[in-house]
């Protein structure tokens, strides 16, 4: 019964999403001249946070949810609580990767920090300035 109630909340919220997405798809092309639109931020921003809706939906709700409801069916699931504990604290690892992999000036700086550490072969140019104290 409660796996059923997420599962509606998380097909309404996909549902909803996705006609959302469509709607701003649509209305980025009638309306061009917008540059807020033009660079698609917007439907970066809202894919982001749909993907950050259903992230606790996955890691927080569903392991805690089937982790509470077992004992009312009569599993016992004492072996399988440490997987529950593992998803809770992995999700604040998740949820700001969502942002940054969504949004695409996000992605490019993340991605350009790895790409400036492992290509270290870089030319620098350095000025040195001498200066020789004159003695009377």
């Amino acid at each position: 019964m409660f796996i059923m109630i997420l599962l509606s909340f998380f097909l309404l919220i996909s549902l909803i999403g996705t006609k959302i997405i469509k709607l701003k798809v649509q209305e980025n092309m009638l309306s061009q001249n917008t540059a807020f639109f033009n660079n698609n931020s917007v439907l970066e921003f809202l894919k982001t946070t749909m993907f950050q809706t259903l992230i606790p939906i996955t890691f927080l709700f569903f392991p805690i949810g089937i982790l509470f409801s077992a004992p009312l069916f009569g599993f016992d699931l004492e072996r399988w609580s440490y997987f529950v504990t593992f998803f809770y604290s992995f999700y604040p690892v998740v949820d700001p990767i969502s942002a940054i992999f969504f949004i695409d000036e996000y992605r490019t700086a993340f991605l350009n920090f790895f790409r400036r550490t492992l290509n270290r072969n870089q030319v620098t140019p350095v000025k040195s300035i001498d200066i020789v104290p004159e003695l009377p």
